[in-house]
């Protein structure tokens, strides 16, 4: 039980820094593109 318990809790980290990862591209690229379209 417990060795799932901790499984789920790993998986889920990894899935929300993944996540948090993917989301904080894009809007870096979106800065990115505004910044050059008022640039």
């Amino acid at each position: 039980m417990n060795l799932v318990v901790t499984y789920s809790v790993l998986r889920f980290s990894v899935s929300a820094l993944f996540y948090k990862t993917k989301v904080f591209d894009f809007y870096k690229k979106f800065i990115d593109t505004l910044y050059n379209c008022a640039g």
